[in-house]
């Protein structure tokens, strides 16, 4: 792959990985900043990884969409390990104004951590149940229950 594309591929991550993070600490600011944490991280330590992935692309035929598969579940957890970290540390101030869909969304995040993270995966990137336990390194009966306790605690404040 060449630098460009190279740019151009980690570039077309950041959004859904903004979202996710967002997930994770409901400030644009903070999760951007996870982010950017994250993608360093990843590069700083898995320099061999990163040069492995990024030269697959000089295969003949090879899809860039494929290296997307592989490489977003890799960020995305480590975006949840450092997210979940940082959760405990900062204090977010929820203001949503009183309509029945900020409510909604006021009760999605009050949830616990893995609550929102399981649903958020699940039902909104529509990831199966064995890469949301990658992500999460949660086994799969967590990432179960953890999806019916939430949406349970969102169904109750209906």
């Amino acid at each position: 792959m060449k630098k460009s594309e190279a740019k151009e591929f980690f570039i077309s991550l950041v959004p859904s990985s903004f979202t996710f993070a967002n997930i994770l600490i409901p400030d644009d600011l903070q999760a951007m900043q996870l982010v950017i944490d994250s993608f360093l991280n990843i590069f700083l330590s898995e320099k061999p990884a990163i040069a492995s992935l990024l030269q697959q692309g000089h295969v003949k035929n090879f899809d860039k969409s494929e290296i997307k598969i592989y490489f977003r579940p890799f960020l995305w957890k480590k975006i949840y390990e450092l997210g979940k970290k940082r959760s405990l540390e900062v204090s977010v101030n929820f203001d949503f104004h009183n309509n029945r869909k900020n409510l909604k969304k006021q009760k999605f995040f009050k949830l616990p951590l893995n609550e929102r993270v399981a649903l958020y995966l699940i039902h909104q990137e529509n990831i199966s149940i064995q890469e949301a336990s990658l992500i999460m390194d949660l086994p799969k009966h967590e990432i179960y229950s953890s999806i019916h306790r939430g949406q349970r605690e969102i169904q109750a404040s209906q």
